[in-house]
């Protein structure tokens, strides 16, 4: 890997960990909605919220429930273990974008700009960490390319 775009995968980092720490969630709007389906996944189950409905696409309430799980565990804020979670699926997202320009023989400079807009995106990182959005499927659109 050139040394550039290492340097673009450490800053993007470092930011994305400043962003998650400097954060604070809302829980308003969907995210009430989110919040329920996580607590209703942690005390019924994946099979309870199947019978259940299922109220929403399960991957995102999965996350929160998980999340929630991990709260237990640790004390941490749910809130903050998902915003840890952003900061995961967007590393994983970058590094797939990375991977898909290399395949497709982009030149560096370019393969660059798309990397370094990836980390300053504002949608993408509003998605990462605001409580409302299906960033967990992110990686798996790079996936199914």
């Amino acid at each position: 890997m050139p040394p550039v775009i290492a340097g673009i995968f450490l800053l993007s980092l470092g930011y994305w960990l400043y962003l998650a720490f400097c954060t604070r969630m809302i829980i308003v709007y969907d995210c009430i909605e989110y919040r329920y389906l996580g607590k209703f996944l942690l005390t019924k189950g994946l099979i309870g919220y199947l019978k259940a409905g299922p109220l929403r696409e399960p991957l995102y309430p999965l996350l929160v429930a998980a999340s929630m799980g991990l709260e237990q565990l640790t004390g941490l804020a749910y809130v903050q273990i998902m915003a840890g979670f952003g900061v995961l699926i967007l590393l994983l997202s970058q590094v797939l974008t990375y991977t898909i320009l290399r395949l497709l023989n982009i030149r560096q400079w370019i393969t660059a700009s798309v990397l370094i807009y990836f980390a300053v995106s504002p949608s993408l990182n509003n998605a990462a960490f605001s409580l409302f959005s299906e960033i967990v499927e992110l990686p798996l659109f790079y996936a199914s390319s």
